[in-house]
C-alpha cells in the first residue's frame, strides 16, 4: 500500500499530426498486481478550431439529426448518428481533425455499449461539411452497410 508506482504507455501522442490516439496506461506494484486504463487524446489541426460544421443532416427517408460543435476544438455532437427515424436515439462524437477530414472515434454508447465504426468518410464543398458516412459496428442493431446523410439546410 502507498507505493508509487511507474506506467508503461503504449502510444506516444505526435502533437503535429492530427488523429485520434487510444492509449493505454498499464502498471503493476510489486506483488504483481497490474491495472490498466485507456485514454483517447484527441489532436486537431489548429485551423479546424474557427470552423463550424453544426448543421441538420438527413439520411434519405429518415429524420433529420442535429450536429452541434462543443467547444473550439473540432469537437461534435450527432444527436441520432443511427440516421433513423428515432430522434435522440443514438447520440455520438464525431471530430473534425483537418480541414477536410472527419473521425468517428470508438465511444460507449448508451443501450449499445463500447461501439467502433469504419468506413468513415466526409466530403467538403468549400470548407463545409456536406456529406458524413461511416458504418456502425453493431451489426445486430445497424446491418453492416455504411450510413450517408446529407446536409439539409
Amino acid at each position: 500500500a502507498g507505493q508509487t508506482v511507474q506506467p508503461t504507455i503504449s502510444v506516444t501522442v505526435n502533437t503535429a499530426t492530427p488523429g485520434i490516439y487510444r492509449i493505454t496506461y498499464t502498471a503493476a506494484n510489486t506483488e504483481g498486481d497490474e491495472v490498466s486504463a485507456v485514454r483517447s487524446v484527441v489532436v486537431t489541426d489548429p485551423a479546424v478550431n474557427t470552423l463550424d460544421q453544426s448543421g441538420n443532416f438527413q439520411r434519405t427517408g429518415f429524420a433529420l439529426s442535429p450536429v452541434t460543435k462543443i467547444g473550439n476544438k473540432g469537437l461534435y455532437r450527432i444527436d441520432n448518428f443511427g440516421f433513423t427515424n428515432a430522434p435522440n436515439l443514438f447520440p455520438a462524437y464525431f471530430v473534425q481533425t483537418t480541414a477536410n477530414s472527419i473521425v468517428v472515434p470508438s465511444q460507449t454508447i448508451e443501450n449499445l455499449g463500447y461501439t467502433n465504426f469504419a468506413s468513415v468518410a466526409g466530403v467538403f464543398t468549400a470548407g463545409q461539411l456536406t456529406r458524413i458516412t461511416y458504418a456502425i459496428q453493431a451489426p445486430a442493431v445497424f446491418g453492416a452497410t455504411a450510413r450517408s446523410a446529407t446536409r439539409v439546410p
